[in-house]
This record gives C-alpha cells, sequence and structure tokens, in this order.
C-alpha cells in the first residue's frame, strides 16, 4: 500500500525513516479475511461473508 507525505512530514523523520515513509504494512491474513468479507458482501453470499468475519474476529 502507498501513502502519500508532505514535506513537513518528511522534515520530521530521520533519514532513514524516510524511505519508508511512503508504504503502509499491515498483517495479510486479517487483511486478506477482510477482502473476503467485503467481496462476499458485494456478491450476497451472507453466509460466507458471516463466515470471514468470524474468521476475522479470532
Amino acid at each position: 500500500m502507498n501513502r502519500n507525505i508532505t514535506q513537513e512530514e518528511e522534515a520530521q523523520r530521520a533519514p532513514i525513516e524516510t524511505k519508508w515513509m511512503n508504504s503502509a504494512a499491515v498483517n495479510a491474513r486479517p487483511f486478506l479475511h477482510y477482502l473476503q468479507y467485503l467481496t462476499y458482501g458485494r456478491l450476497g453470499e451472507r453466509d460466507h461473508q458471516l463466515h470471514a468475519l468470524g474468521v476475522l474476529g479470532s
């Protein structure tokens, strides 16, 4: 994932931190379950959506 940063934000960081400021790290497994939840919701598959939500919550 990428995010935008301002010059002010960049000025507040150490030079080594600037390299990683454009990126955001997320744990893949919960993110994938969240994407499943959204996808099943759009497809109208409520049972699968609720299952993905349950897995995400655990």
